[in-house]
Order: C-alpha cells, then structure tokens, then sequence
C-alpha cells in the first residue's frame, strides 16, 4: 500500500509537469502561429485528463504503473515527436514508439480480459492461448485504428501524418504487430506458468484493485 501511494504521488508530480510543458508548448506556438504544433498541445492535453475520466466512469481501475507509462509515453509521442520533431530527426523513433505501443495496448488488453470474464461468465476458463489471441488482436486492432486516424487527417486535413508513403504506413503496422506478439507471449507466458515477476505484480495489483 505505501508503495503505492508513492507511485500514486510520483504520478501526480508527472502528470502535473508534462501538463505544464504541454501548456506553455500550446501558448507559445499560438502565438507563433504554428497551428499544427498548438493543436496536438492543445489535443493532448485534453487527452492526459480525459482518459482517466472516462475510464473512471466505466468503473475500472488501472495500476499506478500502467498510467506512469502511459502518460510517458505520451509525452515521449506528442512532446518529443511532433512538437520537437524527433520524428524527423531520428528516423527510428516512430518505429520504437510503435513497438512500445503495441507492448502497452497489449498488457493493457490482458488486464481487461479479467473484468471481461468476471463481467459475463466467472465459469470460462482463461487459456494461455486464448489470452495470447485476445492480447494480440486488441494491441493489433487499436494500432490499425491509429494508423486510419493519420490517413484520415492526412487527407481530410492536408496533413503528413503518413508522410505520403505506404512503406511508413506497413512499418508501423509492423512495428505494431511486433509489440502486440511481444505483449501476447507474455500474457501465454505468466497464465500457463505463472512467471514474470512485473507482469504477475501487474496483475495481482489490477485484480485487486477491480475486485
């Protein structure tokens, strides 16, 4: 419990200053007039708060782990990546963000597959294999999701979101798919044999704090 409450802390202090950065980041490209870069500012820190709000009303609740990542991440993807352009100066950095992702969404898909199952039928028996599926096509489907958002803003916007090339569109469904099987081999893994001490940690907490 006090770690916990430590992590719960740590994650306010984060939140609060990524909040801040995104907020000056959204001032200050106003009034330089990028419109593109104060939008995902703005956007983004719509997202930070909303998020939790909504998953608050569907009555679930997350480790304070799982949000510290996510908000990094966000970070890591909006800050770093649009706002100052690590998109464009390290060409890997979509792909790994993209294979994080897929890792993220993935453990995130095998978290919920206990609410799923306590919710509909407490007698299905959860397979390794059937978690492993379950966690892959969830971190795999919300990546796709993703990648017809950026065509839509692209074309609907005149954005460059896809950077006009189909070949950066399969890299990061790719990428995707790597982070997805990453997440599901470790979700066969710790429901057939119980290993993977921050993944069973993981879901030990989640469990508990849905019960």
């Amino acid at each position: 419990m006090k770690a916990n409450s430590t992590n719960k802390k740590f994650n306010i202090l984060l939140t609060v200053v990524i909040a801040m950065l995104f907020v000056t980041s959204s001032l200050s490209n106003l009034l330089n007039r990028n419109y593109v870069n104060f939008v995902t500012a703005a956007a983004t820190l719509v997202i930070i708060f909303l998020i939790p709000a909504a998953v608050s009303k569907l009555h679930i609740r997350f480790p304070q782990n799982i949000w510290m990542i996510m908000i990094i991440y966000v970070f890591s993807a909006n800050y770093l990546g649009t706002i100052n352009s690590f998109y464009d100066r390290f060409w890997w950095w979509d792909i790994v963000l993209h294979a994080l992702s897929g890792v993220i969404i993935g453990t995130i898909g095998y978290l919920l597959i206990f609410v799923i199952n306590r919710k509909f039928d407490k007698d299905i028996k959860l397979t390794p294999a059937m978690a492993a599926i379950f966690t892959f096509s969830f971190s795999l489907s919300l990546g796709s999701v993703w990648e017809i958002y950026e065509f839509l803003m692209d074309h609907i916007f005149g954005l460059f979101m896809q950077k006009g090339s189909l070949v950066d569109t399969m890299l990061d469904i790719i990428a995707d798919a790597a982070g997805a099987l990453i997440s599901s081999l470790l979700a066969f893994r710790h429901e057939k044999y119980r290993k993977g001490k921050a993944l069973k940690e993981l879901v030990e907490e989640f469990i508990e704090l849905n019960r």
